[in-house]
């Protein structure tokens, strides 16, 4: 099994705190982690494709039933965020970025609620707008 790792210019200058990237990453895991990545993307323009085909009743009753989901699932998720929050702090993750990342129920209800508000919205989704007249005389849309 081979490795992948990478090393900063700084490394092992008198002074310099050591910028060692702490990667190794099997390379047969790379090579799982593309595969999946590649089905997801499929999957996910499978589901673009379904979600365009489908009545906007249908879109927002779906968006309603994510944003319960969120809140039904949010002690699930706030031990998930816990144990990931845990591991970036191991990693030494920057202060600030560690704050963005934190979930508490407070910001799972903020999601839900966007995600609501999102329903809430006229379905874009056929909607011609900003039409322009292109100087060769056809009409183009945003």
């Amino acid at each position: 099994m081979g490795f992948v790792g990478c090393k900063s210019r700084y490394d092992g200058i008198p002074g310099k705190r050591d910028m060692r990237v702490q990667t190794a990453v099997a390379a047969d895991g790379l090579e799982a982690l593309s595969t999946e990545m590649r089905d997801l993307g499929r999957r996910a323009r499978e589901a673009a494709r379904q979600v365009a085909r489908s009545e906007t009743g249908q879109k927002n009753a779906a968006l309603f039933a994510m944003a319960d989901g969120l809140v039904e699932a949010a002690d699930a998720i706030l031990a998930a965020n816990q144990r990931d929050m845990a591991a970036a702090r191991k990693r030494d993750l920057d202060p600030a970025m560690l704050e963005r990342l934190e979930l508490n129920p407070e910001r799972i209800r903020g999601m839900a609620d966007g995600v609501r508000q999102v329903a809430e919205l006229p379905d874009p989704v056929g909607e011609m707008t900003d039409m322009r007249m292109r100087p060769s005389g056809i009409q183009v849309s945003a």
